[in-house]
């Protein structure tokens, strides 16, 4: 049987090989540590990288999320000051309807000053109708017209949606077309106003067929203003779940690849401790190999 020969050459090497595994186990921690990260490269920790991986990409996605519905809050925030001065100045135009069935309409000169007041209100409603939200109509549907309804009340737009993601699943539809707020053309609110202001003129005895078509179309603005209301609310819902997740995430992402700075301070420390003994080995070993040598 022949012995195992360990020179010391071969120790030597062994030697400087425990040196540099030292060398490169400290020069990784002192890389996490000046980082902050504990995968620098996905052979660090695999399993580790693809987590990491995964959870940024649902961080982006809950950012895009959060930029959805933002973006819907400002959106139904402007159909909302729409709608409410679209409501007031119909309710203007209800009580001059009113006034014009009672006195306000006894005599033609004071049944033409109401009649000029309903025209000013319609151009008032007509304006707010055409509302933009960074360039778009808010009531022309996906139209890519300029305005949902021309100077005649007509409806320009379509009856697309404008919708946005606001979350996994959960798309929201953030617009309400101008037929289904003002009705359709031939019989919308400006086909109404110009008819009162023509039978305040001309006929007030029909005023009151006019008022009650009048209270109907302000009945449904109103029901369509709540309606967009509800859609506010279901977003900001949405927006404060984002919120939740996102912090979920980051803590999730933070557990997986940020390092534990008192402990990165410690493996450090000892990588260190460990890479000087296996220098202090390796010194004593061929400064033995030396002394044999000369013997």
């Amino acid at each position: 049987m022949t012995a195992l020969r360990i020179t010391a050459g071969s120790t030597q090497y062994a030697s400087i090989q425990r040196v540099q595994a030292a060398a490169q186990r400290l020069a990784d921690q002192q890389a996490k540590l000046a980082s902050g990260q504990q995968i620098s490269k996905p052979s660090d920790n695999p399993g580790g990288a693809i987590t990491a991986l995964s959870l940024q990409g649902q961080i982006s996605r809950n950012t895009q999320y959060t930029s959805n519905g933002n973006d819907a809050i400002a959106y139904l925030s402007t159909a909302d000051s729409a709608y409410s001065s679209i409501v007031t100045q119909l309710q203007k135009a209800h009580d001059l309807v009113l006034q014009g069935m009672s006195t306000g309409g006894s005599t033609p000169s004071s049944a033409a000053a109401i009649a000029q007041q309903v025209d000013s209100l319609r151009s008032g409603i007509l304006s707010v109708a055409n509302t933009t939200y960074n360039g778009a109509t808010i009531f022309g549907g996906t139209a890519s017209g300029t305005v949902a309804f021309d100077s005649t009340g007509a409806y320009q737009g379509d009856n697309g949606s404008v919708v946005r993601t606001v979350g996994p699943g959960n798309t929201v539809t953030i617009n309400q077309t101008g037929t289904a707020v003002f009705g359709a053309n031939g019989s919308n609110i400006f086909d109404t106003l110009s008819a009162i202001s023509t039978a305040l003129r001309t006929n007030p005895s029909t005023l009151g067929t006019q008022l009650t078509t009048l209270t109907n179309q302000l009945n449904n603005v109103v029901s369509s203003q709540a309606a967009e209301g509800a859609t506010y609310n279901q977003v900001q819902t949405a927006l404060t779940g984002a919120d939740t997740a996102a912090t979920q995430l980051k803590v999730n992402l933070s557990n997986v690849s940020e390092i534990d700075f008192a402990q990165s301070v410690i493996d450090v420390t000892s990588a260190n401790t460990a890479y000087q003994a296996a220098l202090q080995t390796t010194a004593t070993i061929s400064q033995r190999s030396l002394l044999d040598f000369l013997r």
